[in-house]
């Protein structure tokens, strides 16, 4: 009678200084594609651009290892577009306040598609005085979208990175 022997194959431990450098590599990897994002929305301003940051923290939070992306301005102009602002009453009867004669936007709220409407400010300046109601602006929630896109892709792109890391630990268990 013939017999058969098995013999478990017993792993190394994974790598996890490995892990870690591949998710860091690929947080990296996506901070770079969110800030390029941010870039676009601003691509057409004449004046006033904002220059965007980019932070990666790592161990951010209570418990277990996390890594953070933080894209951010400090240009206001910018936050306002963004966010939008609510409509304000202006007195301009002891300071006349002066604008231009033409404005036209060159985006729209809730798109990533940037000067599709192709911006204008221009004309004769106009002197404005009295009471008058300023509308606010319609905040083009440029941060949801870019969210939103990226959310849609990031999520297997680490996936993908971080298998691929396994699979490298794996083959060199085998060896």
């Amino acid at each position: 009678m013939k017999t058969a022997r098995f013999e478990a194959v017993r792993p190394k431990t994974l790598d996890i200084k490995e892990l870690r450098l591949s998710a860091l590599a690929g947080m990296n990897e996506l901070s770079e594609d969110i800030l390029r994002e941010y870039q676009k929305t601003t691509k057409y301003w004449k004046k006033n651009r904002p220059v965007f940051t980019r932070r990666l923290e790592t161990n951010v939070g209570g418990s277990g290892e996390k890594i953070a992306v933080t894209i951010y301005t400090d240009n206001s102009v910018y936050r306002y577009i963004d966010r939008g602002t609510s409509g304000t009453v202006i007195d301009a009867r002891k300071k006349p306040i002066v604008m231009s004669g033409v404005y036209k936007a060159g985006s729209t709220p809730g798109t990533l598609i940037i000067n599709s409407l192709g911006g204008v400010e221009g004309g004769s300046k106009r002197v404005l005085r009295g009471v008058f109601f300023h509308p606010g602006i319609r905040a083009r929630l440029f941060t949801e979208q870019i969210q939103k896109k990226m959310e849609s892709s990031s999520e297997f792109r680490m996936t993908e990175r971080l298998q691929s890391s396994v699979e490298r630990a794996r083959d060199k268990w085998l060896v």
